[in-house]
């Protein structure tokens, strides 16, 4: 039942996660940019249990949406989606608060036990 805020640009895969989420048990609240997660993530302050996001975006690319809130809450938790294999170093130079990594696409299975993970 938690609140994850959803941040993929691409908008069949955005709402292919709400879909999943939702199948889960997820209540999904949804971005299509870091700019538009900022503004959603202060509109509900204290509710967004995690974050989901895509780490290569427009405008506002995942590692600056993952500074950006940190400043605002350090214990907030993100999980990291990515199409791309990342390198230990890039891994190692992300914030505290990123919590896990799941390849794009994820599967149901493979979803729900990063998700379980990042919020345990």
């Amino acid at each position: 039942g938690e609140t994850i805020l959803v941040v993929e640009d691409d908008a069949l895969v955005r709402s292919a996660l709400v879909d999943v989420l939702k199948t889960l048990g997820y209540h999904a609240i949804e971005a299509a940019d870091g700019q538009a997660a900022l503004a959603l993530y202060e509109q509900h302050t204290g509710t967004i249990a995690l974050v989901l996001s895509d780490w290569v975006m427009p405008a506002m690319g995942g590692l600056e949406l993952v500074q950006a809130l940190q400043t605002r809450d350090p214990t907030l938790k993100v999980l990291m989606l990515t199409g791309h294999p990342l390198s230990q170093e890039t891994r190692e130079t992300v914030p505290p608060n990123v919590v896990g990594w799941t390849l794009k696409p994820p599967s149901l299975e493979q979803l729900a036990r990063d998700l379980h993970k990042a919020l345990a």
